[in-house]
């Protein structure tokens, strides 16, 4: 939409780790291990060039549990450990954000994608005519998506993110953004051991989101006698109410965790100058460095927002 500023979100967890297994093994000027910092610096170069957002943050985990992890045990259970080698990318990725003059986001017992949620919330609070774009591997920041917020949703890489409005989340899941929570609630969440209600797919839950609306009203509906579906159906859903509406608890995301955001400290300067070819050539990326030549030029994909 012309006139109005964009604002870029960066679910840098996610991007890191597609880039560190998309990519060979890569050491620095130093020896250490480097790909997830080449390959978040090759997608960051990609994205800033593409959208010139007037603004950027990047938002982080923490080793820390959060309440999703207190309460169900069983929450991301599945998840290997992270390689020695990719931990220690992290502190490194920060430092290369600072050289671009990036504002970054990290609290304890909060996941990245809570900060992602809160910061655009804050920000469509700070300024009602500005795009925000959450870049991301993860399905779970689906459920911001509304008129302001749009979903870059890399799975084969930033050139070939696919972008998500409200019409494609319907398009995918059957639902609307506003139900993605419950929809995993109901049939489950592979990515998170979120294991939904026994035997209900994604074309049930769908369908159930379609009719009701939400969880609550469902569970209404089926202590009222007016549920519509199979005995089967109601006996699993009755079964399942507590673990259900606390698997919706868990894969809702917090948009009103307690950061420091300001609008104006989030303000991009462009990639043009010494601090960002610098952060590049000081982690040896002189190709990359030498990329920077234009990046702040505009870009026709803006309109897409």
């Amino acid at each position: 939409m012309a006139g109005r500023k964009t604002f870029l979100i960066i679910d840098a967890n996610s991007v890191i780790h597609r880039a560190f297994h998309a990519l060979p093994e890569l050491t620095d000027k130093l020896g250490e291990p480097a790909q997830a910092v080449y390959g978040f610096a090759l997608a960051f170069l990609h994205i800033a060039k593409e959208l010139a957002p007037d603004y950027i943050a990047a938002c982080f985990d923490t080793k820390k549990p959060t309440f999703r992890h207190k309460e169900f045990a069983g929450y991301k259970a599945q998840r290997p450990a992270t390689p020695a080698s990719l931990v220690v990318q992290f502190p490194k990725v920060m430092e290369l954000l600072k050289g671009f003059g990036v504002k970054t986001f990290v609290l304890e017992g909060f996941e990245a994608d809570d900060l992602i949620a809160t910061v655009a919330k804050k920000a469509g609070e700070a300024s009602g005519e500005i795009e925000i774009c959450v870049l991301t591997g993860d399905y779970d920041s689906l459920q911001l998506v509304n008129g302001m917020v749009r979903v870059y949703l890399v799975t084969h890489g930033v050139k070939n993110a696919v972008i998500y409005d409200s019409k494609t989340v319907n398009e995918k899941f059957g639902v609307g953004p506003d139900q993605i929570a419950a929809f995993k609630a109901l049939a489950g969440d592979p990515s998170d051991n979120i294991p939904g209600a026994p035997g209900i797919g994604k074309k049930t839950a769908a369908d159930l989101l379609k009719q009701y609306g939400n969880i609550e009203t469902i569970y209404r509906a089926l202590e009222s006698q007016e549920f519509k579906g199979s005995d089967k159906l109601k006996e699993t859903l009755v079964a399942s109410k507590k673990k259900v509406m606390a698997f919706e608890n868990l894969t809702r995301l917090v948009d009103d965790a307690p950061i420091d955001f300001d609008l104006a400290g989030c303000e991009f300067g462009g990639l043009r100058g010494e601090a960002p070819r610098q952060a590049l050539e000081g982690f040896g990326f002189v190709s990359l460095a030498k990329r920077l030549s234009g990046a702040e030029e505009k870009c026709v994909t803006r309109s897409l927002f």
